[in-house]
């Protein structure tokens, strides 16, 4: 459609400001691996008339965040710190 070109894309509004695009494909084996290894759990909603597969964090995968957020943190204090 003429000047949709413009118009921005609502899957991808977020991550657009940062410089980067992520798809649905990009995104879409994420959640499974990240069950498989115990990060997440699952459920199936109806929403809308339609199902829809919700994801959960579990306690394994809040430890799992709070350990990235500290090397995160970590790694961004070494970055920027004043020589």
């Amino acid at each position: 459609m003429p000047g949709s070109e413009n118009r921005p894309d609502p899957e991808n509004a977020g991550n657009q400001s940062h410089g980067y695009q992520l798809s649905a494909g990009t995104l879409y084996p994420m959640p499974h691996s990240m069950k498989k290894a115990g990060y997440l759990r699952s459920r199936m909603r109806i929403v809308d008339g339609r199902m829809r597969r919700n994801y959960l964090i579990t306690a394994k995968g809040r430890a799992a965040l709070s350990s990235a957020k500290e090397k995160v943190r970590e790694l961004f204090g070494e970055l920027f710190q004043d020589d």
